[in-house]
C-alpha cells in the first residue's frame, strides 16, 4: 500500500514537512505503525536513527497540515486503535484488556477490591498482579485508560 505525502487537501506540501513524512513513511511503511508512534509518548528502540526519528514525530504532532495529513491517510478505526494501544505498557497488555475475545487469550481487567485495593485480575480470578506478565513493567493503581473515556 502506498501512503500518499500530499497535504489533506491534495497539495503538495511544503518541503520540510515533505521531508518528515518521507522518514516516517518510508520508516514505518505501516499505517498501524505510523499511527502508533504518532501516539506514543516513547520512543521507538534506540537506533542511530533515534535522532531523526524523534525530529520527524516532533514535526508531525506540532505542524497543523501535518496532522491534517496522518488523519487524511490512516484510517479513523486505525488512529483510535493505535491511539489506545499507546497508552498501555505493551500490545499483548493491551490485547488482553481490550480485544481478548477477537484473539482468544484469557481476560486481564482492573477493579477495585473490595471497593479499595487495586487489582488486575485474570479471567475473574483476583490476581493482583503487579507487573505486566509480558513485558514485566509495573502495573498502574487504575485502569490504563478510565472507563467511558475514548482516546481520540
Amino acid at each position: 500500500m502506498m501512503i500518499s505525502l500530499l497535504d489533506a487537501d491534495g497539495r503538495e506540501p511544503l518541503p520540510i514537512c515533505r521531508a518528515h513524512r518521507e522518514w516516517v513513511v518510508s520508516r514505518w511503511r505501516d499505517e498501524a505503525m505510523i499511527a502508533y508512534w504518532y501516539y506514543a509518548d516513547d520512543l521507538p528502540v534506540a537506533s542511530e536513527d533515534a535522532h531523526t526519528d524523534q525530529r520527524a514525530l516532533e514535526h508531525i504532532r506540532r505542524c497543523p497540515k501535518c496532522r491534517a495529513w496522518i488523519h487524511a491517510v490512516i484510517p479513523p478505526e486505525v488512529l483510535r486503535r493505535q491511539r489506545r494501544l499507546s497508552r498501555y505498557c505493551c500490545a499483548a497488555m493491551f490485547v488482553a484488556v481490550e480485544e481478548y475475545e477477537f484473539h482468544h487469550t484469557p481476560r486481564i481487567r482492573f477493579t477495585m477490591f473490595r471497593g479499595e485495593d487495586p487489582c488486575w485480575m485474570i479471567e475473574d480470578y483476583a490476581a493482583f498482579l503487579h507487573f505486566c506478565p509480558w513485558c514485566g513493567k509495573p502495573l498502574p493503581d487504575a485502569p490504563f485508560i478510565p472507563e467511558g473515556t475514548d482516546a481520540l
